[in-house]
């Protein structure tokens, strides 16, 4: 998904004490992030085993369309569909660098070790992986892409429409779409023309 030549951008060591009991806030690392479908890559290395006592990273599904500054959301809690990491030993998580993300508390009496660096692209992030299948795993990719999210709410068909705009970004087919929705609501003004001050129409 990044491509070759890739750059390392930097990593961290997140350690939460053996009795932590105050959540980490809710934040996102790039608020400062000025690309409209670009992205980095973040790696999440847990060296032991994390169970859901020892507060593994909690990530918001579908969060990574949603750009704020990164302390406007750490009042935010319990969302609808967030998701903590419980693991074994060694696993290792990829995720997209703008997904809400927080360190949770760790009532296990053991500290929780976590290894985090990100990479950043040096490429177009077009067809960066085996790409011969999409036309027939097309309507999987739909199902896929037609999720809902709970915490989206009403916003859902927004959320279909950054996700189509990714899409068509990541495989370079500029005609998928979901039920007409980017097409036929976003991208039909390219033939209009609008009246100037005075001017009668027709």
């Amino acid at each position: 998904m990044i491509g070759p030549n890739s750059r390392y951008d930097g990593h961290a060591v997140h350690c939460i004490g053996s009795e932590d009991d105050d959540p980490y806030p809710l934040h996102q690392d790039a608020e400062y992030d000025t690309r409209e479908f670009g992205f980095d890559l973040m790696a999440s290395i847990f060296p032991h085993d994390c169970p859901p006592e020892m507060g593994g990273t909690l990530l918001v599904p579908g969060s990574q369309f949603r750009r704020v500054h990164e302390s406007n959301i750490s009042r935010y809690q319990h969302i609808l569909g967030e998701q903590q990491i419980t693991c074994k030993a060694g696993t290792l998580i990829i995720w997209h660098h703008n997904l809400w993300h927080r360190g949770q508390p760790n009532r296990s009496g053991r500290p929780r070790i976590m290894f985090k660096l990100r990479l950043n692209p040096m490429v177009k992030q077009l067809r960066l992986w085996r790409s011969d299948d999409l036309v027939s795993s097309d309507r999987k990719v739909r199902e896929i892409l037609s999720q809902v999210i709970p915490w989206h709410g009403l916003e859902h068909r927004l959320e279909l429409i950054h996700r189509v705009r990714l899409w068509r970004y990541l495989t370079g087919n500029t005609e998928f779409d979901l039920d007409n929705l980017y097409s036929t609501r976003t991208k039909n003004e390219t033939n209009v023309r609008y009246l100037r001050s005075g001017e009668v129409w027709g």
